[in-house]
């Protein structure tokens, strides 16, 4: 067996007993032989030294801009007595982390805009849940196998999907750490960690048996199930009265308001509400808002220009006013991945990012509710002048209730409040109408709201006129 032993005599790399006796610095470009095998060591991390006698020597090589480094460099053994073992780090030319909406639909689009690159996705869950169907789980669906967001859009895409956590981001090499000792390397990366439940840990009694936040985790949201099927006494924090106390030994008895009065639970879910989930992007050094989400630009990027960051955990901007808005919602991170899926290689997508209006829909008891831009309130409150329509519908913003066409017809508002339709293009646009799949164009919601709107406006162009 030919090649060089790694011992103090005779290094691969020189010691450095200035720095408590780590090694020096070896240039990257360098090839390291271990009994005759040539190994790239930009690759290369680990390699276990196997002993006939005694205990193994593991020897960790760290990457560290062009260097690398490592912890243990003496081995004084007999050539002939020992063999080498290399692991390699894994590789991927655009990394995802996070597999919700953003993180799907950001991977989806850089596989469709850039072709053969690799593409990996690594999310902390086997199954991802329908964040909006959540709520759902608990009354109409009742199993969360029926809130699944399925991965053949992933997998037929050729993304790359991992189960795993990543546990830190080493910027300066490119590379993430994860939960499962794996180290993947990437040329770009797009965080999408989503959002998380807002804890009240001002309320004593908050961490009490039975009390539940919102997690997006198929077992934990299962368990919630049974516990509700078996509660008698549910109270739901978050719906407007303020709360000084939930009380109980161990497990949840009451909730205690702030006015005096005690109500009787054995089980309690906390909505108060979400937060962006940006702790690994801090502790990494990128740049957050005082809300604690990304800074990002118009294309998704970070501070740091190889990393982009979408959804839930990102900063977000009113498309009217340019007001940092915190809104968690699918729509707004739809737009978002699509926009850094698109420009994490090149930018291409350019002024795409208008900022968020706010488009959702939902239904309640069998009615729809749908809405999209300012409400009245709001545009009054900014200063706006606006005109308003029989249909609620006003060219800042609808609000629409009625039966499960309301979401469609709030998409078309959508999109006519992000291009700057003007309720003359809103009044005038043609629709495809039949009384089996649709309203007569003789009363069609957005025409109509938009022809009110018109008419209100108008009216003092009457005065003085003689027909």
């Amino acid at each position: 067996m030919t090649g060089t032993v790694l011992n103090e005599k005779n290094p691969v790399l020189p010691i450095d007993r200035a720095k408590n006796n780590r090694p020096a610095r070896a240039l990257m470009d360098k090839r390291v032989f271990i009994y005759g095998n040539p190994l790239v060591t930009s690759v290369f991390l680990t390699f276990t030294i196997y002993f006939h006698k005694g205990n193994d020597t593991t020897i960790h090589l760290y990457p560290h801009g062009r260097f690398l480094y490592t912890d243990h460099m003496q081995c004084d053994v007999n050539e002939g007595a020992i063999y080498e073992k290399e692991l390699t780090m894994k590789q991927t030319d655009l990394l995802v982390i996070g597999g919700s909406a953003g993180g799907i639909l950001a991977a989806t689009m850089a596989r469709k805009a850039y072709g053969d690159i690799k593409v990996t996705v690594i999310r902390d869950t086997e199954r991802v849940m329908v964040p909006c169907g959540i709520p759902y789980i608990f009354g109409t669906l009742r199993d969360t196998a029926k809130n699944v967001i399925p991965d053949a859009g992933l997998l037929g895409a050729g993304v790359e999907l991992l189960i795993d956590t990543v546990t830190s981001i080493e910027r300066n090499e490119k590379y993430v750490k994860t939960k499962a000792n794996d180290d993947i390397s990437y040329k770009k990366l797009i965080v999408a960690t989503g959002s998380e439940p807002v804890i009240p840990r001002f309320i004593p009694g908050y961490d009490l048996e039975n009390v539940f936040p919102v997690l997006k985790e198929e077992t934990y949201l299962q368990n919630v199930l049974k516990k509700l099927d078996a509660a008698e006494n549910v109270s739901v924090i978050g719906g407007g009265l303020r709360v000084s106390r939930i009380a109980g030994e161990g497990a949840v008895e009451s909730v205690e308001l702030a006015d005096g009065r005690s109500i009787p639970a054995d089980l309690v879910i906390l909505g108060l509400g979400m937060k962006p989930n940006a702790a690994l992007a801090k502790e990494a050094g990128l740049a957050l808002n005082d809300q604690g989400a990304i800074l990002v630009d118009q294309y998704m990027r970070t501070n740091d220009r190889d990393i982009f960051a979408v959804g839930d955990c990102a900063e977000k901007k009113c498309f009217f006013t340019g007001k940092d808005a915190p809104i968690l919602l699918a729509s707004t991170a739809a737009m978002e991945a699509k926009i850094a899926g698109s420009n994490a290689f090149q930018l291409r997508l350019v002024r795409a990012n208008k900022g968020t209006i706010s488009t959702f829909s939902t239904k309640v008891f069998g009615s729809t509710y749908a809405s999209a831009g300012l409400t009245e309130s709001q545009a009054k409150a900014e200063g706006f002048t606006y005109m308003v329509g029989e249909y609620d519908g006003v060219i800042l913003g609808a609000q629409i209730y009625g039966g499960d066409t309301v979401a469609e017809i709030v998409n078309i508002l959508s999109l006519a409040i992000t291009s700057g339709m003007t309720a003359t293009e809103l009044n005038t646009f043609q629709t495809a109408t039949h009384p089996l799949v649709s309203a007569s164009p003789i009363a069609y919601p957005i025409n109509a709201a938009a022809m009110n709107a018109l008419a209100t406006n108008c009216n003092h162009l009457n005065q003085g006129l003689v027909i």
